[in-house]
């Protein structure tokens, strides 16, 4: 009789910054385990990987619990348990720029705890504190995950070779988001929230152009949009389902973005493929991973409201044109940003860095 054949564990904890805690909602994109589609144990080429969440210390054991996530992440109890528990964990995955920082320096001082990974952390250098405290992490971990590839030529140029980098790009449920019906609809939809969004080019752009346009924000005021009577603003929470409603109605699901160098627009750039839309989207360097031009998307310059006009103007009419840019989006979507597709590269690079597995293809 065969012998069984016994998997080799590799045992992490995962850190986050979230300072309310997170639960699932019908009206938030992330969960606690979201990024990796829940599983707590998931088997990887004959390893299997236990990820067991260690929450944030309550308020206030934790006296930063209620602040930005940048100072939540300040976890010295938080960070005491896992040094008590460090036999029970080969290693550390920590969201956000802060969430590891005091282990680390805890890690430099005794001497014991074992390797630290960052996952996706906000590199936006602009903000003195988190410009400190990622120089104070980057410096420190084992290594870092990140959502493109531009953020591993920047953290490469910033930290040399010290810093050891992998791309895993984000992922969606291509099973909820999914195309509704075999029709064009009748808008222009654009959605988000972020500082990186830029509005006020798709409003240039589409002044004049005989089309509806709805855009989903909450944050950003707009107060030009007064003049322009076909565009509707959309201020109130939506849930999931009613969000899908809102690309499933669009012609067109137009992204406009500053040029950032993190993903900014990637989960609204991922639901809309998923669902087989026709998009338009800036050419920020942080996303340009995530489509191909012309032929998952139509992309323009950021700022560029003159490009984006004609883009509109040009695929508004032609049916065959918007049905090919959407089921090529969701083809895309299905290869490469789908659920298991992600678990398979998110665990590779976690056995890549924490158990000196070779470069593995998909």
């Amino acid at each position: 009789m065969a012998q069984q054949r016994v998997d080799k564990c590799l045992r992490l904890a995962w850190l986050d910054t979230s300072p309310a805690g997170l639960s699932p909602s019908q009206y938030t994109r992330g969960q606690k385990s979201s990024q990796v589609g829940n599983p707590r144990t998931f088997a990887c080429r004959g390893w299997r990987v236990q990820t067991d969440f260690i929450d944030a210390s309550p308020f206030p054991l934790n006296p930063l619990r209620r602040q930005h996530t940048l100072y939540a992440g300040f976890d010295p109890v938080r960070a005491l348990r896992l040094l008590l528990s460090r036999e029970n964990y080969d290693g550390v995955i920590a969201v956000g720029e802060s969430s590891a920082l005091v282990y680390l320096w805890s890690r430099d001082l005794t001497g014991i705890g074992g390797p630290v990974v960052l996952y996706d952390p906000p590199l936006d250098y602009g903000w003195r504190a988190r410009r400190w405290v990622l120089d104070q992490v980057l410096s420190r971990c084992d290594g870092v995950l990140v959502r493109g590839s531009n953020q591993k030529r920047f953290l490469q140029r910033r930290y040399g070779k010290r810093c050891r980098v992998e791309v895993v790009y984000h992922a969606i449920d291509t099973d909820f988001w999914a195309p509704q019906e075999n029709t064009l609809g009748d808008y222009v939809f654009s959605i988000g929230d972020d500082p990186g969004r830029d509005f006020q080019t798709l409003l240039r752009a589409v002044k004049g152009l005989p089309v509806k346009v709805v855009v989903k924000t909450g944050s950003h005021r707009l107060p030009e949009s007064a003049s322009l009577p076909y565009v509707k603003i959309i201020r109130e929470r939506v849930s999931f389902d009613e969000l899908k409603k809102l690309y499933g109605g669009a012609r067109l699901v137009v992204l406009p973005l500053k040029d950032t160098i993190h993903a900014g627009g990637v989960n609204s750039l991922l639901e809309a493929m998923a669902m087989g839309k026709p998009i338009l989207v800036s050419r920020s360097q942080g996303i340009t991973d995530y489509y191909i031009r012309g032929q998952t998307a139509v992309d323009f310059s950021p700022g560029d409201w003159e490009g984006l006009h004609r883009a509109i103007l040009d695929l508004w009419d032609d049916e065959n044109r918007l049905r090919d840019l959407g089921s090529s989006a969701r083809r895309y979507a299905l290869e490469r940003f789908s659920r298991p597709v992600f678990n398979q590269g998110f665990y590779s690079a976690l056995l890549r860095i924490f158990a000196g597995e070779k470069e593995h293809k998909f």
